[in-house]
């Protein structure tokens, strides 16, 4: 009896043990019983007031999917590449913890590339992703809305460094700026939006067609527009009639011919009762004057130069820069052709990415309406000039600058323009943003080219960039980015192991031993 009594209180124990065990570990889990402190200097491991406020009023549920290749970024930047990748996660299990079970997130393992059934590659085809980039990528996605997050640009911005040269030193590459926490709360932001901005299409007048699959049609833009949560329709005016009062942008790109009485009636209208526009002129066809895209777009405060394209002369390996050839209507746009502080390129420019735009016209400005001013977001190199093609065919070129031509020297081209103005006139309910200003808003970009199903792989993030800011999707949370400097003890310096031993050692043993000295007489005394 004695023995069973006591196999009964070591049982009772080891149950009571566990029960306490597994309670503890219950209650550590309820967000509303966890106290997190933060000590780090820079505030590290917590997120921002902004970030929690956002998190805490996410309308839906979210999920992330993480992935991250093998090869954290091409050489010589695997080491910053894999810091990045870490930050990442870090913050993305923070952002996890505090959204109360709102977000949820999987890594996926993107080592057996062979199987084409593997769940990583499942979920890369239901988001539509195609091969993952050097570093990988987190998909935010609520629903049918997705976000890509990349790592260079969105979630850090890098820089490349400097090779060696006569009149410099090198410069390593190194991270500039963390920026996960940011990238992750504007993406959770911009997919739990309910509103779907409607987006049509101008049709009748040679213009870009959302439905053809080809090289020149614009299937690839339609359908990148509508996983990033736009509706889209076409609609031809005159057969059709006026354009519907949920209208959010009208997109005309590149129309051959022009506007009839009543369609430009129709879309003034539109514009001064706080439509939205995107549009891009014709490169085979120099539609000007009356009726045309052109003049339409001058009663915005700019319009494109319908004379003429825009060339570039082609660098060469051998130092020459080669000019006569129709590539050098391949106009790229480098960071430092973009507005560092504008929504629509800052994050292109973090990420040193390229807009390309062949066959671009330049851009001009012209008188604003009442309290607009129209700002370039591209603009090309000193290198550039207007290609007026012959006299007898002004759409033949011989890509070759001529005497009579314009240079870029005069004053760099602008190849991107953006204008914000108040209505002119009430906003029809159905177009009224909640909390929004009544405005207008046009954006036009110099090249149509850019936004076909060629090139739409290229200027994906600038295009649809493009149209958030038209439709007044803009999610930037203040987050401060996070500070790169790692603050860890340097082992590799003289005398550092050396230190650290003494301390572990020596003076944190004899500091307990003349502490508990110390108690001992004064209990004695």
């Amino acid at each position: 009896g004695t023995r069973a009594r006591i196999a009964l209180q070591v049982g009772a124990t080891l149950v009571l043990a566990l029960a306490a065990a597994l309670l503890v570990d219950w209650l550590s889990e309820q967000p509303t019983l966890r106290v997190r402190t933060d000590l780090t200097l820079g505030a590290d491991n917590a997120l921002s007031p902004a970030t929690l406020e956002v998190l805490e009023r996410l309308p839906v549920d979210a999920r992330v999917d993480v992935f991250f290749a093998g090869r954290a970024l091409e050489r010589p930047l695997e080491a910053i590449g894999a810091s990045v990748q870490e930050h990442a996660r870090r913050t993305l299990r923070l952002v996890v913890d505090a959204s109360g079970g709102k977000v949820t997130s999987e890594e996926h393992d993107l080592s057996d590339r062979r199987n084409a059934e593997a769940r990583a590659f499942v979920r890369m085809r239901e988001l539509g992703l195609g091969e993952i980039e050097p570093g990988g990528v987190l998909v935010v996605s609520a629903g049918p809305r997705t976000q890509v997050l990349h790592l260079r640009g969105d979630l850090a911005d890098i820089e490349l460094g400097m090779r060696e040269t006569l009149h410099q030193a090198a410069q390593p590459p190194r991270i500039v700026n963390l920026r996960a926490e940011e990238a992750l709360v504007s993406a959770l932001h911009k997919v739990a939006m309910e509103s779907s901005p409607r987006v049509l299409f101008t049709m009748g007048h040679g213009e870009l067609d959302p439905t053809d699959t080809g090289t020149a049609g614009a299937s690839a833009l339609k359908q990148a527009l509508e996983g990033d949560g736009f509706q889209t329709t076409r609609w031809d005016i005159e057969k059709q009639g006026p354009l519907p009062p949920e209208t959010n942008i009208v997109a005309i790109l590149g129309p051959a011919q022009v506007f009839s009485a009543r369609e430009l009636t129709e879309l003034h209208q539109f514009l001064d009762a706080g439509g939205r526009l995107v549009a891009t002129p014709d490169h085979q066809n120099d539609v000007d004057g009356e009726g045309s895209l052109a003049e339409l777009l001058a009663t915005t405060g700019m319009r494109p130069v319908m004379r003429g394209l825009l060339a570039q002369p082609i660098p060469q390996a051998n130092g020459t820069e080669l000019v006569g050839d129709v590539y050098c209507s391949q106009i790229v746009v480098y960071g430092d052709g973009m507005p560092a502080q504008n929504p629509v390129t800052a994050p292109l420019r973090r990420a040193d990415r390229r807009v390309y735009l062949p066959f671009a016209r330049a851009l001009e400005r012209t008188d604003p309406p009442p309290g607009g001013n129209a700002l370039w977001i591209l603009r090309t190199d000193e290198r550039a000039w207007r290609d007026d093609g012959s006299a007898a065919d002004p759409r033949t070129h011989d890509w070759t600058p001529g005497p009579g031509e314009v240079r870029a020297k005069t004053g760099l081209f602008n190849v991107g323009m953006q204008i914000v103005y108040p209505a002119r006139a009430a906003v029809p309910p159905e177009r009224a943003l909640p909390n929004g200003r009544p405005e207008t808003r046009v954006v036009c970009v110099g090249s149509t080219v850019a936004f076909t199903n060629q090139l739409l792989d290229l200027n994906r993030d600038f295009v649809l960039n493009v149209f958030n800011w038209t439709s007044a999707r803009e999610y930037r949370v203040a987050v401060a980015a996070k500070n790169p400097q790692v603050r860890r003890l340097d082992l590799s310096q003289p005398g550092a192991l050396a230190r650290v031993n003494n301390v572990a050692v020596y003076l944190l043993p004899l500091l307990c031993l003349a502490l508990g000295s110390f108690m001992a007489w004064k209990r004695r005394h």
